[in-house]
């Protein structure tokens, strides 16, 4: 099995992520945010096992402290792979910065397989748009985002445990603290 932790974001900008799916879809670009059914998100940490009921436990008690962290995304990237990903970045303020390192260290010892690009120094935080892109479509794709579309500015309200065979949501805890 492979997990994720992933950040949601609140109602009304999860609903102008998925208007970005929905327009890109319209367009013909790519459906496959929109088939694929799962929520806007950005993902802290992707891995191969663990123990979903004690990830569940550290999870609710890091909730219980942790306030609502600014979801800011002004710039759009892409991985330079055969995949053809196109994404938001979010801005990675300090308290992005320590949520994100307090979830790897909440992790530690619990799971296994980390996938590089979630470990210190190497974090890439990303919110996809779309993806399966040919590098054609990927161009013509950027130049769909105009200088009105950004920056989408929002919180991140709640964390996940995501099952990624079935994408299914393990638990979802909504932050304690405004």
């Amino acid at each position: 099995m492979a997990y994720a932790v992933q950040l949601y974001l609140d109602a009304p900008t999860e609903a102008l992520i998925k208007q970005v799916w929905d327009k890109l879809a319209e367009k013909g670009v790519s459906d496959n945010m929109v088939k694929k059914g799962g929520r806007p998100n950005v993902g802290l940490s992707v891995f191969d096992d663990g123990d979903p009921g004690e990830i569940s436990y550290r999870m609710r008690q890091l909730c219980q402290e942790q306030r609502s962290v600014e979801a800011r995304f002004e710039h759009l990237g892409t991985y330079c792979s055969r995949d053809g990903v196109l994404f938001l970045v979010p801005v990675v303020n300090p308290r992005f910065f320590l949520l994100q390192s307090t979830v790897y260290k909440m992790l530690n010892g619990v799971i296994s397989g980390l996938r590089d690009g979630c470990k210190p120094n190497r974090f890439v935080p990303h919110l996809t748009v779309a993806y399966g892109l040919d590098k054609e479509t990927l161009s013509k794709t950027v130049s769909l985002f105009s200088n009105k579309a950004l920056p989408i500015v929002g919180v991140f309200d709640r964390i996940a445990l995501i099952d990624l065979t079935s994408m299914e949501d393990k638990c979802v805890y909504t932050f304690s603290k405004e």
